[in-house]
């Protein structure tokens, strides 16, 4: 077994369009997200690496967001 305290992942910027409508891709953890979690974690984090949004790393669990922290706070712990 292999437990761990933590995972990280990042989701994609950008958007697509089906030539009438533009979407953006979400940023924040999505449902398939939260529901694929495994127990022996203890802190999921997803980076918002979106440019010129505030970028941002949100920390969830099985309950969903549990924070939202900018990423110049989150790496610099100011």
């Amino acid at each position: 077994n292999y437990n761990c305290d933590y995972t990280f992942h990042s989701h994609i910027s950008g958007e697509t369009s089906n030539g009438k409508d533009t979407y953006l891709y979400d940023q924040y953890p999505s449902q398939e997200d939260i529901k694929n979690l495994r127990s022996d974690i203890n802190a999921n984090y997803v980076f918002w690496r979106r440019c010129g949004t505030g970028q941002k790393v949100y920390i969830y669990n099985g309950l969903g967001i549990q924070a939202t922290v900018p990423t110049k706070h989150f790496v610099n712990f100011k």
